[in-house]
């Protein structure tokens, strides 16, 4: 019989100051965010990269922070004026993956290539995390302590 995998030797009560540090400007830029915060807690690699990507994204500011937002599964901010090109974001962000496609003209109207692409890596990076939570959600392995 296999032996059980090794414990995990870090929870998020032992991150290297470094992560530490990272996760709490994230969470100080990204308070609705927490539970991406908490799902990666246990796997410092991830923590690294996933969040770190995220805050180097923000801070390039090739994207204004309202779109970007809308890519990452944040609602649009209710004080913001009504316009069009958050209309189209968001009708972007909520179209089924393989019409995506057939927007990407009407995004070059209004934003360039590496705008697009920052748009795409948030909102692929914010869908692949919202499944993972999804596959976790009632997990006898979320239970567990690390």
């Amino acid at each position: 019989m296999p032996a059980d995998p090794a414990p995990p030797t870090q929870t998020v009560s032992r991150l290297p100051a470094d992560l530490a540090r990272l996760r709490d400007r994230f969470l100080a830029e990204h308070p609705t965010e927490a539970h991406t915060v908490q799902m990666l807690d246990s796997l410092p690699a991830a923590l690294r990269h996933v969040l770190g990507l995220r805050l180097d994204l923000d801070h390039a500011n090739h994207l204004p922070r309202r779109y970007r937002d809308l890519a990452a599964g944040n609602p649009p901010d209710p004080e913001a004026p009504d316009d069009p090109v958050t209309a189209l974001v968001a009708r972007f962000v909520a179209a089924k993956a393989e019409s995506r496609s057939t927007m990407l003209p009407d995004l070059a109207t209004y934003f360039t290539r590496p705008q697009i692409l920052e748009l795409l890596l948030v909102l692929g990076l914010g869908e692949a995390l919202t499944n993972v939570r999804h596959m976790l959600n009632g997990s006898p392995i979320m239970n567990r302590h690390p």
